[in-house]
């Protein structure tokens, strides 16, 4: 088996577990964003946030066994990576950082450059997976 093959069968298992987590939240309500735990009821848009962005993970690891064998899986997963971030970032209003968090209403300016930036990633990525999908070379 290819290295391509052992990635794809790798973000399966991912998937399958970050499926498990995400079922877990929906059912307790309760959810981890950084370092904290968030409940469902006391914080709505962080916790739906979360969910959602989990909910787009899960989903581009698992599309990978299903892409033609020619294609390469890593843009769909990084694709889901920051599409997932950009989608809890528009959501619940806060950009997770490691050194700080920028919130909407409190720092406009840092969490639009944020938004701005992951935008550009995702954009970038679909514009790199279309070029794939259409074998036209990029470089």
């Amino acid at each position: 088996m290819s290295v391509e093959t052992y990635f794809r069968i790798l973000c399966v298992i991912f998937a399958i577990g970050m499926a498990c987590f995400l079922v877990a939240g929906l059912v307790t309500g309760r959810t981890r964003v950084g370092r904290r735990m968030v409940e469902r009821r006391a914080e709505p848009r962080i916790f739906w946030g979360s969910v959602g962005k989990a909910a787009i993970l899960i989903a581009a690891l698992a599309a990978t066994p299903f892409l033609p064998p020619q294609s390469e899986a890593l843009p769909v997963v990084f694709l889901g990576l920051f599409g997932g971030q950009l989608f809890e970032m528009l959501v619940s209003g806060i950009v997770q950082l490691p050194a700080a968090a920028y919130a909407r209403a409190a720092q406009p300016r840092p969490y639009w450059r944020w938004v701005a930036f992951q935008a550009v990633i995702v954009a970038l990525l679909i514009t790199l997976m279309i070029a794939q999908r259409f074998t036209a070379t990029i470089l």
